[in-house]
């Protein structure tokens, strides 16, 4: 009979594995979106026409890719414990293949951007829950904290872009979001073992 010690990372094994599958799914379906005649095909063939467009495929592919990577890191030196963060990376999934599929549309990225941020939030505190009885939870804090900032900075770029909207403000706003993603990446993976997703 397996010990719970024993179960844990093995289920932990279980739900990353699933989810490497499901950003692999996530990735493809970027690829036939961009072999597309009518989407990518059209979007190259007019790349100054469609500039914030492919902008905004680099910026999704950025978000997605980047993510992956941090999950792993975080998921190498906390495993997941409960299948609520499981559900959690599912939603993730779903919003980093609705990234790829809103491309053509810079105000949905942004929502989508924030709404990856919330649930950033909901995984480290998920996080904190799960390891509440094996030392001091206030480890996790610094990246709870860091992704509620970042939701707030997203929050902001939208209301921005609501009062002021113009191709050349969306191009503004694109820098700093992409900007902030970065921004992101780099505080939590200054810590390898307590990065985030």
């Amino acid at each position: 009979m397996k010990t719970t010690n024993e179960t844990g990372p093995q289920l932990s094994t279980i739900y990353t594995s699933f989810v490497d599958i499901l950003f692999a799914v996530v990735l493809a379906q970027s690829f036939i979106l961009l072999a597309d005649p009518t989407k990518g095909g059209k979007w190259f063939s007019d790349p100054v026409g469609n500039l914030l467009t492919l902008a905004d495929v680099v910026l999704a592919y950025t978000l997605v890719v980047t993510s992956w990577v941090g999950y792993h890191r975080s998921v190498l030196n906390v495993p997941i414990k409960s299948i609520w963060r499981f559900f959690l990376d599912l939603v993730l999934l779903f919003l980093y293949w609705y990234a790829f599929a809103s491309v053509q549309y810079f105000g949905t990225i942004l929502v989508i951007l924030f709404a990856v941020f919330v649930v950033y939030l909901a995984w480290t505190a998920v996080r904190i829950y799960e390891y509440r009885t094996e030392g001091s939870p206030r480890k996790f804090m610094k990246r709870t904290v860091h992704a509620l900032i970042f939701c707030i900075v997203f929050l902001a770029l939208i209301l921005f872009r609501n009062y002021v909207a113009s191709p050349v403000f969306d191009g503004m706003l694109w820098v700093i979001a992409f900007a902030v993603l970065l921004g992101y990446r780099a505080l939590n993976w200054r810590g390898i073992k307590l990065s985030g997703s």
